[in-house]
């Protein structure tokens, strides 16, 4: 009996024998279409990593899990000392010379003719007295208020008092200081070491929490109107409840 095979499938148009390997042709327009699909998920799979690391990073940059290192400046004004704030030294700013500063100083504390005996020690530095006279009690060393053209001036006077001194800004437009010795003042220091700071024209420390000083619409030159001694005499009505407690009677007039 005769068995008669099945004849051969038809030649596949797209089977392609190299050798002892075997494959399918890929038309020039299949293997483009493969390729553009696996660009685009890389495009697109990318992208997605991208919008997911930048989410994370402003969810800890705004919850200051991670320091940004640019600031807030962008959306950010800066803010500037009012009176009653303690300002900053201008960036970068020395000791001054003490001539043309002027001082009202203020005796807080229950020692009579201290606000003199002081005024009389700072006049030898070369600074010129507009006058001395009794306060309400300050808790502290010493309280130095100044204007915005004073501020300088009063970072450079502070470093005559021992201690925790406080610099206070006032609307004051020249470069008199109001200064408050307080309950904890006892002397200023000593001689020697005055005459060192005055010829010392070293850079000037802020105080902590200070803010910067903007400035005088007018520029930081002393008004021809407001010269030393003018504009200081309200010093003392600036501060705050929190630092005065009492009143003393009588003025420290004569006793210096």
């Amino acid at each position: 009996m005769n068995v008669t095979s099945a004849p051969p499938p038809p030649e596949n148009p797209n089977r392609l024998t190299t050798g002892p390997t075997e494959g399918y042709y890929s038309s020039p327009r299949t293997e483009f279409r493969r390729a553009r699909a696996r660009s685009q998920t890389v495009v697109f799979g990318s992208a997605i990593i991208g919008v997911i690391a930048l989410f994370l990073l402003g969810f800890l940059g705004v919850n200051g899990a991670l320091p940004v290192p640019f600031g807030g400046d962008f959306s950010k004004e800066e803010v500037f000392a009012e009176p009653g704030d303690i300002p900053c030294p201008t960036a970068g700013a020395r000791a001054e010379n003490p001539a043309g500063v002027s001082l009202r100083i203020l005796n807080t504390t229950s020692t009579p003719g201290l606000a003199g005996s002081v005024g009389a020690s700072l006049e030898e530095l070369g600074y010129t007295i507009a006058g001395t006279d009794n306060a309400a009690q300050y808790h502290g060393v010493a309280r130095i208020e100044a204007g915005p053209r004073g501020v300088d001036a009063a970072y450079t006077i502070a470093r005559y008092f021992p201690g925790d001194v406080r610099i206070i800004l006032n609307s004051s437009e020249d470069l008199s200081l109001t200064i408050l010795l307080g309950n904890q003042f006892t002397t200023l220091v000593p001689p020697e070491e005055r005459a060192t700071l005055l010829e010392s024209k070293g850079p000037l420390v802020p105080l902590s929490g200070c803010l910067p000083v903007a400035e005088p619409a007018d520029g930081w030159e002393v008004p021809e109107s407001g010269q030393s001694g003018q504009s200081g005499q309200s010093g003392a009505s600036g501060a705050s409840g929190e630092d005065q407690t009492s009143v003393e009677e009588g003025t420290d007039e004569g006793e210096g």
